[in-house]
């Protein structure tokens, strides 16, 4: 239920404008090992600003539009999503 309601949250203020698809307020950007990626997409799914695409069977992670939610990362079943720092 707290994924849902963050997600809700997320969306409404995308709509609201308070994010723009370059959202780029938070430090903290989530990357994928693509190597290990197994493609089942459910990362793209739960992705509230369609940072994650499919690109040739794999999830690749726009970092432009990345808002450092971290949905991605809790419903990641192999655990390849992690959240990196970027340098300011």
């Amino acid at each position: 239920m707290r994924r849902f309601t963050l997600l809700i949250v997320i969306m409404v203020s995308a709509l609201l404008g308070f994010y723009s698809a370059t959202y780029s307020g938070s430090p903290n950007k989530a990357k994928i090992e693509r190597n290990s990626c197994t493609g089942c997409y459910s990362c793209v799914e739960v992705c509230p600003t369609k940072a994650i695409k499919n690109v040739t069977g794999k999830a690749i992670i726009n970092p432009d539009k990345c808002v450092g939610c971290g949905l991605c990362i809790k419903e990641c079943p192999e655990g390849v999503i992690y959240m990196e720092r970027l340098e300011e």
